[in-house]
Order: structure tokens, then C-alpha cells, then sequence
């Protein structure tokens, strides 16, 4: 919203050129100290979440004040299968996006009309191994394509 329009000063009787004036000068004013209220929202929610942040730490490290170092190496083992867990969860998303993506230009390759062919109850999930599978080898799209030339040239001649 611009701040002509949030002014609305065309109420009180005032010119146009005047208000023109005003926006000018109220601009020239602002212009280095203003901050954009989507920025100043920005860092202000960033702000929040450090303070957010800095309690639970500051909560958690008064927790270990008084552990022992058995029950740390535990948590340690706990967190680090924990995060073994994430990353093959990652992964398993990862490959499922790349098989999904490799489909999407396999059907785009082969011009289908429809990509319903690829929800996911019609898919087994083959690994991404299998990919290669989904589009014929180079090799193949050349055996194809000579084939059809020559069975084009052999028309023309018997015509």
C-alpha cells in the first residue's frame, strides 16, 4: 500500500499537487530509516525464535549440570541412531522423489497423455537401479529408427 493512498488526505479537501508534495517530502524523510514491514516481521520472528532457543539450551545444559558421564554416552548412542534413522528415512524420501522425477520424463519422453499411470498404488517402488529400465538404451532407439527408415525406403521404391 503506498503511502498516498494510506493518507487519504483527498477527505480532508486537500489539493492533489499538495498531497504530492507531502508524500515527497514524508519519503525523502523516511528513506534511509525506513524498514519494509515484511523485513522488520522477518527479523522480529527470527528474534523470537533465537530467545525460544536460547531458554531451551540454556534449560538443557542446567539438566547436565548434574549427569553423569554413563548416562551422557547413552544419549550420545541414543541421538546417533536417531539420526542413523532420519538419514535413511531421508534417503528413502530422496530415492522416491528421484524414481518419481525419472518416471515424470520417462511419460514426457514418450509423450503420454496421462500421468495417472504414476500414482503410487500402481508403483512397487522398484529401486533406482531400475530406472534405467523405464527408458530403452540408446542402441535400441537407433535399431528402431533405422528399422523405420528402411521400411520407408522400401515403400518408396515399390510405389
Amino acid at each position: 500500500m503506498s503511502l498516498k493512498s494510506s493518507l487519504n488526505l483527498t477527505e480532508f479537501g486537500i489539493a492533489e499537487e499538495t498531497i504530492d508534495k507531502i508524500v515527497e517530502r514524508v519519503q525523502s524523510h523516511i528513506s534511509g530509516a525506513y524498514i519494509p514491514k515484511e523485513r522488520f516481521d522477518e527479523v522480529n520472528n527470527s528474534l523470537k525464535q533465537q530467545k525460544k532457543m536460547n531458554a531451551t539450551l540454556s534449560g538443557q545444559l542446567e539438566g547436565l549440570k548434574d549427569v553423569d558421564v554413563e548416562s551422557l554416552n547413552n544419549k550420545i548412542t541414543e541421538l546417533q541412531n536417531e539420526n542413523k534413522r532420519q538419514q535413511t528415512e531421508f534417503e528413502k524420501q530422496m530415492s522416491a522423489e528421484k524414481l518419481n522425477n525419472a518416471l515424470d520424463r520417462a511419460l514426457s519422453r514418450a509423450k503420454a497423455r496421462s500421468r495417472t499411470i504414476r500414482s503410487p498404488r500402481d508403483i512397487r517402488r522398484p529401486k533406482l537401479a531400475s530406472i534405467s529400465r523405464l527408458t530403452p538404451p540408446p542402441e535400441s532407439n537407433r535399431e528402431a529408427r533405422t528399422a523405420r527408415l528402411c521400411s520407408r525406403s522400401e515403400r518408396n521404391r515399390h510405389s
